[in-house]
């Protein structure tokens, strides 16, 4: 969110022809921030031991997430440079990449657009 300064919104809302951010830790992620949501959605009711928590909880995260993710990068798309500049980074860390190429073939959300 740093990196995004005043950016950031929960809403879904762009800045037509403005460059897409590309510094801080989205030089190496496009969806840094998606990614803290992902591991604190598994994480936290594993503090408690509650594992079925964690995985349905991290399962029904991920089927929102694709389209809120798919719709992001499509208005960015349209409204920046996003795909020139982000195109060959990884949506949210490599293994989370390799492992959802082979889970969620059909679809291509989680891995690289190309």
């Amino acid at each position: 969110m740093k990196a995004l300064s005043h950016r950031w919104t929960l809403p879904l809302i762009t800045l037509p022809g403005v460059a897409a951010v590309d510094s801080g830790v989205y030089r190496f992620l496009r969806h840094p921030n998606w990614l803290g949501v992902i591991l604190e959605i598994a994480a936290l009711p594993l503090v408690h031991s509650a594992w079925i928590t964690a995985a349905l909880f991290s399962f029904i995260n991920a089927l929102l997430m694709v389209d809120r993710v798919r719709q992001e990068e499509q208005a960015l798309s349209r409204d920046s440079d996003y795909e020139r500049l982000m195109g060959g980074r990884p949506r949210f860390y490599g293994c989370l990449n390799l492992v959802s190429r082979h889970l969620l073939a059909d679809c291509n959300i989680f891995c690289y657009s190309h």
